[in-house]
């Protein structure tokens, strides 16, 4: 799968079906959807929600001619009336009727939410909710860098959903709206890059203790190649943006870490690592692929001559595991999980993963020679 390939096929096969059969009438979004196209009931979750309003948005951004921003807009209603409060927390999941699930508080919500909303930007409906989901968060900022969060347990901290709530800082950022999203982008900066970064072996580790000291399990630290992908691509991002050549040179060596250490013999991004960069699960997830090729396509972005040609051809390796994910029991679907011996499992398939592939897709339009051609 080349650069071009995945731009038409979000735009010519996934986003037509997504929008025809994974739309709510009441403009909500399904979570599971099986291979003949039917909808599974599940409680609706705000992430979900989130995404896809960034998924539609992003969609009618990158050249679909189809419904994208009018299903985006019903999702950002759907999210005000329903998900944040008035004080700007975030209910984590709605009942099948509606009703808010009694359900701790979870940042991975507020910071799709953010995410969201970003993708909506100018639209003032769009940019007072996040303000007001800002102001809430400020209440639950820590005095020794990142925010609380219920979902972590007693006493834990959760690198990822930091991760998560720094891409939705660079987004708003990026919009060039005034407003506290270069401050907070460079507080989780100084977070990754102070306190969660294990400087010995190059890696984020999943799960901390209250003091930001990595958390290991039986198995040792959870080391996920997919989230160091991730969270290269971003610092390099946002090193780009703010001129911080040593937030560059971290995000680098996160994701080289990751492409020395966590993948299968054919290129495709292996589930998880411990501190000894020895593999701990075998199996591969759809979403660490799309941020493979994120982060090498970003890393082209920034070089010239032999480094910037080593880089396309990672990225070009990563889109080609990526594209076997993509096969999926019919176009527009695809599959999330390959187990060990390299078969795929049969599942229904999870929307959320749709965030994901588009947000490749948005980092690949760089990358396409011709890009008005490609996207008629």
């Amino acid at each position: 799968m080349t650069p071009s390939a995945l731009l038409r096929w979000m735009n010519g096969t996934a986003l037509p079906l997504w929008a025809a059969h994974g739309v709510e009438a009441d403009g909500g979004f399904a979570e599971l959807l099986t291979a003949d196209l039917r909808a599974i009931a599940r409680p609706r979750r705000a992430r979900l929600t989130a995404r896809q309003v960034y998924v539609f948005a992003s969609g009618a951004r990158l050249g679909w001619e189809g419904a994208g921003l009018r299903v985006a807009r019903s999702g950002l209603e759907i999210l005000s009336r329903k998900f944040v409060r008035l004080d700007g927390t975030v209910v984590p999941r709605l009942d099948p009727d509606g009703r808010a699930m009694n359900a701790r508080h979870d940042l991975y919500d507020d910071a799709f939410v953010l995410f969201a909303l970003a993708a909506l930007s100018p639209d003032p409906a769009a940019e007072a909710l996040a303000r007001r989901v800002t102001l809430a968060l400020a209440d639950r900022s820590l005095a020794g860098g990142g925010y609380s969060d219920g979902h972590a347990g007693p006493g834990r901290r959760l690198a990822n959903p930091h991760m998560h709530l720094f891409e939705a800082a660079i987004a708003w950022a990026a919009t060039g709206r005034p407003g506290p999203w270069r401050g907070m982008a460079s507080g989780l900066s100084r977070l990754a890059r102070q306190r969660l970064i294990q400087r010995s072996v190059g890696v984020i580790p999943e799960v901390y203790a209250a003091d930001w000291t990595p958390v290991p399990d039986a198995d040792g630290l959870l080391i996920e190649p997919g989230h160091l992908f991730e969270w290269g691509w971003l610092l390099i991002r946002w090193g780009r943006m703010s001129d911080d050549k040593e937030a560059v040179a971290d995000g680098e060596r996160l994701g080289r870490t990751a492409e020395t250490h966590g993948l299968a013999a054919d290129g495709t991004v292996l589930d998880a690592l411990n501190e000894r960069l020895e593999v701990r699960a075998r199996g591969a997830r759809l979403w660490p692929q799309a941020e493979r090729a994120k982060f090498w396509q970003e890393v082209a972005s920034c070089e010239t001559g032999a480094k910037r040609a080593d880089a396309i051809l990672r990225r070009d390796c990563a889109l080609r595991a990526l594209g076997r994910f993509l096969s999926g029991p019919r176009p527009g679907l695809w599959r999330e999980v390959r187990q060990p011996d390299g078969t795929f499992v049969e599942e229904p398939v999870r929307a959320s993963s749709l965030y994901h592939i588009v947000s490749a897709a948005d980092v690949m339009a760089g990358a396409v020679p011709v890009y008005e051609e490609v996207l008629r």
